[in-house]
């Protein structure tokens, strides 16, 4: 049951930043007989990244996923624990918090 919320979660997120990065506006999605004709959502899933954050398991955009196609020994070297949203980034780096006295 998790992970049909999470594909929904993933598939919600992805229809959102679609449309923030002008993706609705791709002429393919009016072009009949495209595979991604009237299906923004399936166009988004196909070129957007989306990773689960190390830390806290959420999923986030990471990039289009036709910049990391070029970059190849970059994926061939990660880490899972650099896999972390910008959230659990900006708290781990204390973005935020007020240490004044």
């Amino acid at each position: 049951m998790k992970s049909e919320s999470l594909e929904v979660d993933i598939k919600k997120k992805a229809l959102e930043r679609a449309k923030f990065e002008g993706l609705d506006k791709e002429p393919r999605l009016k072009k009949q007989g495209d595979p991604y004709y009237n299906d923004l959502q399936k166009y988004a899933i196909a070129s957007l990244a989306y990773y689960m954050c190390f830390k806290c398991k959420e999923p986030y955009f990471g990039g289009k996923k036709n910049c990391e196609q070029n970059n190849e020994e970059v994926k061939e070297s990660f880490k899972p624990e650099e896999l972390v949203c910008g959230k659990c980034a900006a708290q781990t780096v204390g973005v935020g918090q007020n240490n004044c006295k």
